[in-house]
């Protein structure tokens, strides 16, 4: 439960807005170990994922459907990441992005969804992605 408390930390740190249903994802990525944080040298919370590990079933109706929602039981039914929500602290990115890639070092590929449709990327495209919406966010 100390990852989903810290999650909803960095979550808040940014000001980013929290829902029920985001506490509900990451309580249920938490409990299946699917909620990822990465941490400084000094032991500090900077950034998380939160993904599934879907089949292609699922990834078929997450791609088709106007909302993300997983049932629990698709949480971890196969084997392609499917990235629920993630955030970082913005002035520690750097570190955040290289400990993404080395966290996903065996996938070749990462699915996500934004604006509704769903999107498929290499980890490192991904990862200049997230920089993208930081730098856009960071516009408003």
């Amino acid at each position: 439960m100390m990852s989903l408390a810290e999650a909803v930390l960095v979550k808040s740190f940014n000001r980013e807005a929290i829902d029920s249903e985001l506490i509900k994802k990451l309580f249920i990525a938490d409990q299946l170990d699917q909620l990822k944080l990465f941490k400084d040298l000094n032991g500090n919370s900077i950034g998380y994922v939160c993904f599934a590990l879907i089949d292609q079933f699922t990834l078929k109706n997450i791609s088709i459907n106007n909302g993300d929602i997983l049932f629990p039981y698709e949480w971890n039914e196969g084997q392609i990441f499917f990235v629920v929500d993630y955030s970082y602290h913005k002035i520690m990115r750097e570190i955040f992005f290289e400990s993404f890639v080395d966290f996903t070092k065996d996938r070749d590929l990462i699915f996500y969804k934004i604006n509704k449709v769903c999107k498929i990327s290499s980890k490192r495209r991904f990862s200049k992605l997230m920089k993208i919406d930081y730098v856009l966010s960071e516009d408003k």
